[in-house]
């Protein structure tokens, strides 16, 4: 971590700069170890969004500690260069949600540090875009600030005008949430984690992986272990993970459970799809999925046109999810997708204030990014392609929202501030 803060200027901007190698090295070697064992998708972005935040909490300490010597033009555009390194690499894997939503304080104060600040106009734009940073933090940030021979030096009264717009907006949407206002970032990540529902590698894994009839050889040679062909197998692993009799557990024959990994489950009840044909207002969104008073049963509604609000109400996950997929044929491979903008909005408002009043805008993040990754995990499985990535799903999910949104509020509440 050290090297991230090295006083020595990048060299073409280059990623491998050795400001920037080790703290990469240690994500990739992070990555390379949780694919390897095939962790769970949602999971995998936890676990980075921690790394993330300890970056962030890390590096922005040190800008606005007392003996800082930090806070300069030419350190901020040195450390937004870095970072922006970081983003390239987590965007690639498929993690660019959860490095805007916890580098995003580190970022916004090298943007204040190497932006012009000396006109009104200026600093009101900066005052906008760094919205992040309460009043302690920006006045710190100005304070500390080291002008170049050719800068003036920054008017105390410009000072205070920045820091009261500050006390108006960060430090009372800060309050609101039930956080402090201090000028250090608290070194742990307030998030609760969550152990996913589904997704893990046992659903989408099919046969026998590489390497494990040479690693189970040594065990059988020594009579520890007997590996066995089931020819009838389809290559299922979650042939044997089904609910229990609630009477004791009932023995299959292994042709019976082929048989039933195959698809085949006898007298198995569906759940009563409703369509109803809703006359959309002009400014009603035209899409409203709401449960019935049964866990096996919901209502969906859909119209062609998409306008700018959605309204969902639900009882059960379970109902949510399967209603953004629609004219879904069990026995066919082929099914008709929600619009992405559509999938989009309604993990979005999975997350929202009004759905979730309790949670402070990380936490409403942090569920919006699961719930993504959660909707991208049973398109997976409807599909069954084992050479797409559950991440590139949740990734292509929130972009492709993004994108048709044209908002400039969605695109905010997009990136997760």
């Amino acid at each position: 971590m050290p090297s991230f803060l090295s006083d020595h200027d990048d060299h073409n901007g280059e990623a491998d700069d050795v400001s920037t190698s080790s703290v990469l090295g240690v994500l990739m070697s992070a990555m390379a170890l949780l694919r390897g064992c095939r962790l769970n998708a949602a999971l995998t972005i936890q676990l980075f969004s921690k790394l993330f935040h300890f970056l962030n909490v890390w590096a922005f300490n040190r800008l606005v500690a007392n003996n800082s010597i930090y806070c300069s033009k030419a350190w901020g555009v040195r450390i937004k260069n870095r970072l922006a390194h970081i983003q390239m690499w987590a965007e690639r894997q498929g993690l660019e949600l959860a490095a805007d939503c916890h580098l995003a304080k580190l970022m916004q104060a090298a943007h204040l540090l190497q932006a012009p600040k000396y006109t009104g106009d200026e600093l009101a734009e900066l005052t906008s875009t760094c919205f992040k940073l309460n009043s302690l933090q920006l006045r710190a940030l100005l304070l500390k600030y080291q002008p170049t021979p050719d800068e003036p030096r920054l008017p105390h009264e410009v000072i205070e005008n920045v820091v009261r717009v500050a006390e108006n907006l960060a430090d009372e949407l800060a309050r609101s949430d039930g956080r402090d206002v201090c000028l250090e970032e608290e070194s742990e990540l307030l998030l609760p984690f969550l152990l996913p529902d589904d997704g893990y590698s046992c659903e989408v894994v099919r046969g026998v992986p590489q390497g494990l009839i040479e690693f189970i050889s040594p065990l059988q040679a020594a009579g520890l272990c007997r590996l066995s062909a089931q020819p009838t197998s389809n290559g299922y692993w979650t042939v044997y993970m089904g609910p229990h009799n609630s009477q004791g557990p009932v023995i299959r024959s292994p042709s019976a459970m082929s048989n039933r990994s195959a698809g085949y489950i006898a007298n198995r009840e569906e759940p009563d799809i409703q369509v109803i044909k809703l006359h959309k207002s002009n400014s009603g969104m035209g899409l409203s999925i709401v449960a019935a008073h049964t866990t096996d049963r919901y209502t969906r509604g859909t119209d062609p046109i998409l306008p700018a609000v959605l309204e969902i109400r639900e009882e059960t996950e379970e109902a949510f999810l399967h209603a953004l997929i629609t004219d879904l044929e069990p026995s066919a491979p082929s099914f008709k997708l929600a619009p992405a903008y559509t999938l989009y909005l309604a993990a979005r408002y999975r997350a929202s204030t009004h759905y979730r009043p309790e949670l402070i805008p990380t936490e409403r993040a942090h569920r919006l990014t699961l719930v993504l990754v959660r909707v991208a995990a049973m398109i997976h499985n409807v599909i069954e392609d084992r050479y797409c990535d559950v991440q590139s799903l949740a990734l292509w999910l929130a972009n492709n929202g993004r994108l048709q949104a044209g908002d400039p509020v969605l695109k905010v509440d997009a990136a997760l501030h």
